[in-house]
């Protein structure tokens, strides 16, 4: 889908990056935060506690940032997209409908399909998602999220495995086009590659590169240790809808 994406840019604005970073920007970026205010709203239930969280995602934004630096970038965000809105509908709707069935099954299909990163987020995504609602809902929530998360996981399987098959396929094992070898997660190299993209996202300074690492690191720690701390909650007996529903995100998003 990102280089139909490219091919529509170049015949349509004639390969103008100015408009099509303009529009990418509004389109895609914009849906990102106004997912995030949504859902971020929807489980605190509180506009100044909502408003917090939501200054983090300024993060996202700076011109340091893969979409910042490369001129024609801004669709491979369209995973994010596609996920924050089949969390929403799995995490946050109450209304057990056929539709949300399979708009989490198209939505995981299409972001999948969209990159080969936004594959494996799917599946990520789904998998977590999975877990927690058998592990924190009961009765007909339980039923309706594990139903819906078990199609977005499903989505994301088929497609991380095509996305696998015709990566291996069309590099035969060597690398990317750019002749950058490619890592698998059993490699130390892949995680290392992993905590650079998250230190790079945090604003770290390159010249610092010991004390980048290991506030990296720390960070890393802290989320999965949040994570844990609210599946804990959610899971108690006398937790929340709020709980429940802030442990399905934090366990996500520290993936």
């Amino acid at each position: 889908m990102g280089f139909a994406l490219d091919a529509v840019a170049q015949h349509l604005l004639d390969g103008n990056s100015v408009p099509y970073q303009f529009l990418s920007m509004t389109v895609v970026l914009g849906s990102l935060l106004l997912l995030q205010w949504t859902l971020l709203h929807k489980i605190l239930g509180s506009k100044f506690l909502a408003a917090v969280c939501f200054s983090f995602t300024v993060l996202m934004l700076q011109p340091g940032s893969y979409w910042g630096l490369e001129n024609l970038a801004y669709h491979q965000a369209l995973p994010l997209v596609f996920i924050l809105t089949a969390m929403w509908i799995i995490v946050c709707s109450d209304v057990n409908r056929a539709w949300q069935f399979v708009a989490v099954s198209l939505l995981g299909t299409v972001a999948g399909l969209t990159y080969i990163s936004g594959a494996f987020a799917v599946l990520t995504a789904g998998t977590t998602l999975v877990g927690v609602a058998a592990s924190c809902h009961t009765g007909t929530t339980r039923r309706r999220m594990m139903g819906a998360a078990a199609l977005f996981t499903l989505a994301g399987a088929l497609t991380s495995a095509a996305q696998f098959y015709l990566s291996l396929l069309k590099f035969h094992n060597a690398g990317t086009h750019a002749g950058i070898p490619m890592a698998l997660p059993v490699e130390a190299s892949f995680w290392m590659f992993y905590l650079g993209k998250v230190g790079r996202s945090l604003l770290l300074p390159q010249s610092y590169r010991e004390m980048s690492f290991a506030i990296t690191v720390l960070v890393c720690v802290a989320t999965i240790c949040i994570a844990i701390g609210l599946f804990r909650r959610a899971r108690a007996h006398d937790s929340t809808q709020r709980d429940k529903r802030l442990a399905g995100i934090i366990s996500r998003s520290s993936h």
